[in-house]
């Protein structure tokens, strides 16, 4: 009896009290963070108030008694978990975005935090995949380049300096190899020389500025203030800016510059080419497009892993740009088109394939309406076109076997609506008199460097057919796509495009000034040597002396101005080292001609066939003419093989390039 009782009271005791204010505490609440459960604190759904609960954005609630049980302590994390992986995917989806969508996800998720990727579909598998490959280029080149992917600032919106992980281990092997190989670097201490640093910058601002953005004259005159003016102790940043800029400037007066002064400049630039990425990103891609300029000419494979650092900072800090101010996104904007077309001219020099979506081009070649600057802002932004259709012609040309009269067509009507589209303002032939606008004498270069540019594409995209055409012809046996009437018409296209060529080079005058230190002239003049060559030798092969004379004559232009360069740059030595051969022995081949007297025992000794066999001179037609000059056959062969090798490299060279190679 007393044990029922006594179950009965203990049974029926906490009845009662179920609907008393004690037991009522006892709810179940949201999750709670483990700082808020040990504090006994208890947090606004709408502002947490520990620091725990702000860091990591989680709206948490807790009563003031600890009424959870296991289930609660298990949801709590599974919440965690898919809050986690939530955030991988929106970083991973921000990524890979272009930057228009990934800022329009981003503010998406800032209006609503409850807002899900399911949602926003983002277009990342056929509209990226150029993005996405760069990508992947970027990741091979993090361990020679030394620098990753930065994250934005703590302010959204506001372009601050940028945080990069440094290999600091790296720096000091660097800074231990310049100490081994007894390299001067400069330094607060160890200023280069002012005289030089004057003069480097009037010479690139003279050369190259209307060709390629890197800054304004001013901020260049900021720069020079700050070193060599003021009493404030020296950053790392600046000096790079200044070492840098100067040592592409150098460049183009070689004969003035002492080359260790220009080893020191490019030394200590790529010793502070982090702190300048680190400062700024306009500053780090001020940097890096300087470095890359400067290895163009003498470390191609350097240049490109410059050119994929700069491009990979301008990427990073694209996901903000329609929010900074107007002359902080024209400066970024100008800067993004040389890059962009940087990239494409190696990237056909050297065969690989630009790391440029054509996104990236369309955004670099927008109209900048400036007032200052109109005719130069044009003529950045036609050389951002004509070097990405530069870039596609060295894939689909170069990489294709056999080449096809419908590529050469394709691409020869894009050049041909390139040149159309472009404004009077930037005509090969300068203004004409009564218009309202004055084109300055560096504009003009300018210009005319643009058209050469074209007139190089143009050969770059007619040369290995032209040699295909060649080789049938000397065969006497028609293998190609298209008919001989259309090999004759893109025969006298090139041709005429390497005269063009050699007469806007002509213009420029290389050869009796300082001006003959424009490097992007190097291809398309011995592009043209190479073309003219070809025809004199198809002249000779006629025994037709007259037009092979002309011929020659505009081929040895060519090549003076490669002989002009060819102690600046190894690629202009080894184009001269080339065709200077080739053409020495046509011009003994026509001295021969001209000089011997003709005789059909002479005919009959050179010529042991009947004019109707195979050495009589081929035409497109499959008829015969007189008997071909026996002499220039091994020129005409090599000729072709050059005609057929853009990049001028062996296949050992091409094997033994690699992309680790040290900057």
């Amino acid at each position: 009896m007393a044990l029922s009782n006594s179950i009965v009271s203990r049974g029926s005791s906490p009845r009662p009290s179920v609907t008393t204010g004690a037991a009522r505490r006892k709810k179940k609440v949201t999750q709670a963070c483990v700082p808020c459960r040990n504090k006994r604190s208890k947090c606004d759904a709408q502002t947490p108030v520990c620091s725990a609960c702000s860091n990591r954005k989680i709206k948490c609630t807790y009563s003031e008694v600890d009424g959870r049980k296991g289930k609660l302590k298990k949801e709590e994390q599974d919440a965690l978990r898919e809050k986690t992986a939530k955030l991988e995917d929106i970083f991973q989806s921000l990524s890979s975005a272009s930057g228009q969508d990934a800022l329009t996800l981003l503010q998406r998720l800032q209006l609503d935090p409850s807002f899900g990727l399911s949602q926003f579909a983002l277009p990342t598998r056929h509209v990226l995949d150029e993005r996405q490959r760069s990508s992947q280029q970027v990741i091979e080149f993090r361990n020679s380049v030394r620098v990753h992917r930065p994250t934005l600032g703590a302010r959204a919106g506001v372009p601050g300096p940028l945080s990069y992980r440094t290999k600091a281990q790296g720096l000091g092997t660097y800074e231990d190899e310049l100490k081994g190989q007894a390299i001067r670097v400069y330094g607060n201490g160890n200023l280069p020389p002012g005289s030089s640093i004057i003069s480097s910058i009037a010479a690139f601002f003279d050369c190259s500025h209307a060709l390629f953005y890197i800054c304004e004259r001013h901020e260049m005159d900021d720069i020079y203030d700050r070193v060599y003016r003021q009493r404030e102790s020296l950053d790392n940043a600046t000096l790079c800016e200044l070492c840098a800029f100067t040592a592409v400037g150098s460049r183009y007066y070689t004969d003035e510059f002492d080359p260790s002064v220009m080893e020191a400049l490019y030394c200590t630039a790529k010793l502070y080419v982090e702190d300048s990425v680190q400062s700024n990103f306009l500053r780090g891609m001020r940097a890096t497009l300087c470095m890359s300029m400067y290895s163009l000419l003498t470390k191609p494979t350097s240049a490109r892993l410059w050119l994929s650092s700069g491009l990979h900072v301008a990427r990073s800090a694209d996901l903000l740009k329609d929010q900074w101010p107007r002359d902080l996104w024209v400066s970024y904007c100008r800067l993004y088109g040389s890059f962009v077309f940087l990239e494409c001219w190696l990237s056909s020099r050297l065969g690989y394939q630009a790391a440029v979506s054509r996104a990236e081009m369309e955004f670099t070649t927008q109209e900048i309406r400036q007032l200052r600057y109109p005719v130069e802002s044009q003529i950045q932004a036609r050389f951002s076109v004509i070097g990405f259709i530069m870039a596609g012609i060295s894939q689909d040309i170069y990489k294709s076997t056999p080449t096809t009269f419908a590529i050469v067509e394709k691409y020869s009507q894009l050049l041909s609506q390139w040149r159309g589209d472009l404004p009077h303002e930037i005509q090969p032939f300068g203004p004409v008199r009564g218009r309202d606008y004055v084109t300055s004498e560096q504009d003009s270069r300018s210009i005319i460097l643009l058209h050469i540019v074209y007139f190089g594409a143009q050969m770059l995209v007619q040369r290995r057919l032209l040699a295909a055409i060649a080789q049938c012809k000397m065969e006497e046996r028609w293998t190609l796509d298209g008919e001989p009437d259309q090999g004759a018409k893109i025969q006298q296209q090139c041709v005429e495009a390497a005269e063009t060529c050699v007469y806007l080079l002509g213009m420029l005058k290389y050869t009796r000034n300082t001006f003959r230190r424009y490097w992007l002239c190097i291809d398309p003049a011995s592009t043209a040597c190479s073309v003219l060559l070809f025809d004199a030798a198809w002249q000779l092969l006629n025994r037709q002396r007259d037009r092979a004379q002309v011929q020659l004559d505009k081929s040895k232009e060519c090549i003076n101005i490669l002989d002009g360069y060819a102690e600046a740059t190894c690629i202009s030595m080894k184009m001269h080292q080339i065709l200077l051969p080739l053409y020495q022995d046509l011009r003994l081949a026509e001295t021969e001609l001209s000089s011997r007297r003709r005789s059909t025992i002479y005919d009959l000794l050179e010529n042991p066939r009947p004019p109707t066999a195979h050495m009589s001179a081929p035409s497109f037609d499959g008829g015969r003419t007189s008997p071909i000059h026996a002499r220039v056959i091994p020129a005409m062969y090599r000729i072709i093989e050059v005609l057929e090798n853009p990049d001028w490299r062996t296949d050992e060279e091409r094997k033994s390039s690699s992309l680790q190679r040290v900057i």
